[in-house]
């Protein structure tokens, strides 16, 4: 976390995400696919995925409530209280912020259960926290 990490990583990425997801797409319509399904492993893999045009097939309204639980005077932004490491408060501002605080259990449930689908050619345009920063 303190060298800038996201949960779930080791190292700094290549930053080649997005290019690799594209290449994905185009291999996929090439085999006459119509759709992807992934399971983002954390809070902030599914706004990565968001952004690449995915919607949901079940975690939508979770992402929505975590949206609201980070806002002003929400109850996730409450929780972080500066008890561990991973849950100063400004972290409420950011999806790095929020996806270590969701990873230190800030959640009432674990994070599971979120499947995401890209409809190949179609840019979902669901987007759970607008104008958050990374």
């Amino acid at each position: 976390m303190l060298a800038g990490l996201a949960p779930g990583q080791v190292r700094r990425g290549i930053g080649a995400f997005r290019w690799l997801a594209e290449r994905i797409e185009t291999v996929m319509l090439c085999l006459n696919q119509r759709e992807l399904v992934v399971q983002p492993l954390f809070y902030h893999t599914a706004v990565l995925f968001e952004q690449l045009g995915f919607s949901y097939i079940h975690g939508l309204a979770r992402m929505e409530t975590i949206a609201q639980g980070f806002g002003p005077s929400g109850a996730l932004r409450a929780r972080l209280d500066g008890s561990t490491p991973f849950r100063p408060s400004e972290f409420a501002d950011s999806i790095r912020g929020r996806s270590w605080a969701i990873h230190d259990d800030i959640l009432s449930e674990p994070w599971d259960r979120v499947r995401m689908v890209k409809h190949l050619g179609v840019h979902a345009g669901v987007n759970t926290c607008p104008g958050v920063p990374w």
